[in-house]
């Protein structure tokens, strides 16, 4: 059964939930993108705690990926880096959803068991 994680600071209720995801980083000064690989740590209707191997800018726009274990497409969030550090070799950063959701992300956030 997944814990939720409720903090005074947080607008939304963080779900711990271990699924893969893809991620493209887009920067103002160059038309150019990134698409790497991480690990969504917790999810919550505002954002995603992701494990990553590199570093990530702050801030930097980004289109977020999301595979949910029970669909075969992911689900496609734009998004905001609002935090990054180190942990270990690798790092741990936080990303806001921007702009229009997928009800379906919401539908399966709130299927998880709490």
């Amino acid at each position: 059964m997944s814990q939720i994680i409720q903090s005074e600071r947080r607008r939304a209720e963080r779900v711990p939930l271990t699924v893969t995801m893809r991620y493209a980083t887009y920067h103002s000064d160059d038309d150019n993108s990134i698409l790497e690989n991480a690990r969504a740590v917790d999810l919550s209707r505002t954002g995603v705690q992701i494990l990553l191997e590199t570093p990530l800018p702050i801030p930097v726009y980004m289109q977020v990926a999301i595979r949910m274990p029970d669909r075969t497409a992911p689900i496609i969030l734009l998004g905001k880096s609002i935090w990054s550090r180190p942990e270990g070799e690798k790092h741990r950063a936080g990303v806001q959803f921007l702009g229009h959701i997928d009800t379906a992300f919401f539908d399966y956030l709130d299927s998880l068991p709490r």
